[in-house]
């Protein structure tokens, strides 16, 4: 319990992730939308946090998937 004071850091790594997550804008929300609209036109579904550039967890993406697969079937 408390901040740990008795342990030796023995190694680390730094990784530079860019972008780790998206960056919600009104402009990304427009042309993320233009986009989704255009891969539809040719029957492609964009979902997931990258299909559909939002924030989103697994179980959020399985919700998605089932809910185009039901529309789809």
């Amino acid at each position: 319990e408390g901040i740990v004071t008795d342990h030796q850091l023995v190694s680390w790594h730094s990784v530079v992730l860019d972008p780790a997550y998206v960056h919600i804008t009104s402009r990304s929300l427009t042309e993320a939308a233009a986009a989704r609209a255009a891969l539809a036109e040719s029957g492609i579904h964009a979902h997931g946090r990258y299909g559909r550039w939002t924030y989103c967890s697994i179980e959020d993406n399985l919700i998605e998937a089932r809910e185009l697969a039901a529309k789809l079937v």
